[in-house]
């Protein structure tokens, strides 16, 4: 009885590892790259097998360590590195995200979208965020 009973206890514990060793962790490269204005932070994403990029994230921070702004790349085989989205974020005088706007990229203009969508953050008297409009 012990030895069906350890058994099943060493199966269950070889499905929960396999279970988790199916779906290998994407592999993430960063490079910190100090600036006169603050730091730049670029995030490179790579697919299961590590050897192909799909995506990047470029976020500039000033000299308080404060994000200002983040751009989203996506990477195309034949066209390289594609803009996706841009936040640009806002500080009130807490020091507290008060808005962030996000701009698509429109394909057909080559540009940022001037339809932006913004994303107004209320905070009660204890600096607590209560809304994000």
């Amino acid at each position: 009885m012990k030895t069906i009973f350890l058994y099943i206890i060493l199966a269950v514990l070889f499905s929960v590892t396999n279970l988790y060793a199916g779906e290998p962790e994407p592999k993430i490269f960063t490079n910190v790259e100090p600036t006169e204005w603050g730091t730049l932070k670029e995030y490179t994403y790579f697919d299961n097998s590590g050897l192909q990029a799909v995506k990047k994230e470029v976020c500039s921070y000033d000299k308080s360590d404060k994000l200002f702004n983040k751009t989203i790349y996506r990477w195309d085989s034949d066209s390289g590195w594609i803009n996706v989205q841009q936040y640009t974020y806002e500080y009130n005088d807490n020091g507290l995200v008060a808005k962030i706007v996000r701009a698509d990229w429109n394909k057909k203009s080559k540009n940022w979208s001037a339809n932006v969508k913004e994303f107004i953050h209320t905070y009660n008297s204890a600096g607590e965020l209560v809304a994000i409009k």
